[in-house]
């Protein structure tokens, strides 16, 4: 199976490995910003130091005209979208089946990137989604996660059976895709919990009530709840806003220590597409009303309006439901 791979960050990186153990031909697709020959030398990636990658993968300029390959795995941080998604580019992959591993908003309006794909895109799109951290897909380490799409995909699905990876698949694009972008915004939530030093019960509740806030925005797009309770939503969601690898509860950890977020970011090794999907989220909550009280909460530690421990005592002052999940 020939694969292309766009996006030389962490996540594509893991997953061009997974699929070059599955004896895939992987090209990694990279901009003026790598160095693809040294790569090709070397096989090792700054992001993951001292391992040494499979053979059959190697680098090329996304400008080269390398053919078609059987599938393109899109793992672009969101914000570079457009300056991928040139009228030459999509003439290339035209026809190629998309595997999108990508997390955020698409460039136009609260809309996941890879639901924004199956639309913008006449290509076949299958969006991954799940509790998947690259430092431990890049070793093997077994996991679960779910592919999305409106049929099954039959050629990921034979290259998926027999790897470390467990496979479910679901035809809810939406769903899927808004697990994936959301989970984000209250791993950074998770993450101020934990550098305020608030403890596990205070992260737990937070997790179960953005469970709910989750449900809410769900509900707004008529989006499938079942698939809230399974691997790209609540597991997901677990995973990001309890795992230190996490770089949105890094962001949020940092930030509740006193950085700026401009610092913050400035500290990461990866994107973190929390920050991009919270200012979405709120401007979607003042336009429609959805109640996201944590989300709020926040948004406004991130802007030094209050201190993790005001936001706390804000929350535990809001009125009562008349239920739990309301």
């Amino acid at each position: 199976m020939k694969v292309h791979v766009a996006g030389f960050g962490s996540w594509g990186i893991a997953f061009s490995n997974l699929l070059a153990k599955q004896n895939a031909d992987v090209t990694i697709l990279t901009t003026n910003f790598e160095d693809p020959e040294a790569f090709n030398n070397t096989k090792l990636h700054p992001l993951f130091k001292g391992l040494k990658l499979q053979k059959n993968i190697k680098a090329a300029s996304k400008k080269q005209d390398l053919g078609k390959p059987d599938l393109l795995v899109w793992a672009v941080p969101t914000k570079f979208t457009k300056q991928w998604l040139n009228e030459d580019f999509v003439k290339r992959y035209s026809n190629v089946d998309i595997l999108v591993l990508s997390k955020g908003l698409s460039p136009e309006g609260f809309d996941p990137i890879g639901n924004w794909l199956n639309h913008y895109l006449k290509n076949d799109i299958y969006i991954l989604s799940g509790p998947n951290f690259a430092t431990e897909i890049i070793h093997g380490m077994p996991a679960a996660t779910v592919i999305a799409g409106e049929k099954r995909p039959a050629s990921i699905e034979r290259i998926m059976k027999t790897s470390s990876l467990r496979t479910y698949y679901s035809n809810d694009i939406l769903g899927v895709s808004l697990g994936g972008i959301l989970k984000n915004v209250y791993a950074i939530g998770s993450g101020m919990v934990d550098g305020a030093n608030l403890g596990k019960s205070a992260r737990a509740a937070m997790i179960s009530r953005a469970l709910v806030e989750m449900s809410r925005v769900f509900e707004h797009f008529n989006a499938n709840k079942e698939t809230l309770w399974g691997l790209a939503g609540l597991g997901d969601l677990i995973l990001t806003a309890t795992g230190k690898d996490s770089k949105n509860w890094q962001l949020g950890n940092q930030i509740a220590k006193g950085l700026s977020l401009e610092d913050a970011l400035d500290n990461l090794t990866g994107e973190s597409e929390g920050i991009r999907t919270l200012k979405g989220l709120i401007e979607l909550s003042e336009k429609t009303n959805v109640d996201i009280p944590l989300a709020c909460a926040i948004n406004n530690v991130i802007h030094k309006e209050h201190t993790v421990k005001d936001a706390v005592k804000d929350l535990l002052q809001r009125p009562s439901k008349k239920t739990e999940i309301e």
